[in-house]
């Protein structure tokens, strides 16, 4: 008899099934900032860093396998995930100056930085500005050298609408958003981050953070040519 897998079977847990991680809070800063880590602590260090509006479990497929070879930590950035949300407008200098915090609490003067869409926004800027903490660099979808008004208008509807309404379908409608092949969209995935949406405030914390889509902000945290 042929057994039929159900739709959207997938999770956080099964990737990290014989994975051995720890989920801690450092202080970065004066920020309480969530990390979930792998490997061992003497090895060279990768940090890697999620999109906006996303967590730290983007990179639940990874902790297994980097493990061998890396100290793998993946955090939740400034403003997002379970991380600290003070009410400012969050532009690329201020998660750039959480991230240097975090290595700073981590004993690193540097690191191997993996950064997904706005992490690699955030990743890329402290190789210019800070080139001495990045010791290599990998940019997944990095954001920052683009500005298209209707993918930028689509964001922030999406999110903004997502985070007033922490409703199962319009977080689902947010993840798919980003997805080519949408079944990676696991009902796993859908409820943790419908958790973190639906802390008190975030609706407002969201409004911030999408501050980098409205053009007269984006311009000048965009990376340039010549930057690049």
């Amino acid at each position: 008899m042929s057994e039929t897998r159900p739709e959207n079977s997938s999770s956080v847990w099964a990737d990290l099934r014989g994975v051995s991680f720890r989920q801690h809070y450092i202080d970065a800063g004066g920020i309480r900032t969530r990390c979930i880590e792998s490997g061992d602590p003497s090895k060279p260090l990768v940090l890697a860093l999620h999109g906006v509006g996303g967590h730290a479990e983007a990179y639940s497929r990874n902790f297994g396998s980097h493990a061998d070879h890396f100290w793998f930590v993946a955090i939740d950035m400034l403003g997002h995930g379970w991380t600290d949300k003070p009410a400012i407008d969050y532009q690329v200098k201020d998660y750039a100056q959480h991230v240097l915090a975090v290595l700073k609490t981590l004993g690193r003067d540097r690191a191997m930085i993996s950064g997904e869409s706005l992490g690699g926004w955030v990743a890329t800027y402290l190789a210019v500005h800070h080139p001495a903490v990045v010791e290599k660099l990998v940019l997944n979808t990095a954001g920052g050298w683009t500005a298209h008004p209707q993918v930028m208008a689509r964001l922030k509807s999406l999110s903004n609408e997502a985070a007033s309404d922490p409703s199962w379908e319009r977080i689902k409608a947010r993840l798919e958003f980003l997805m080519c092949d949408k079944s990676m969209v696991s009902n796993d995935l859908i409820e943790t981050r419908r958790a973190i949406y639906a802390q008190p405030g975030f609706g407002e914390t969201m409004k911030r953070i999408m501050c980098l889509q409205e053009m007269e902000i984006r311009q000048p945290n965009m990376i340039t040519a010549e930057q690049y």
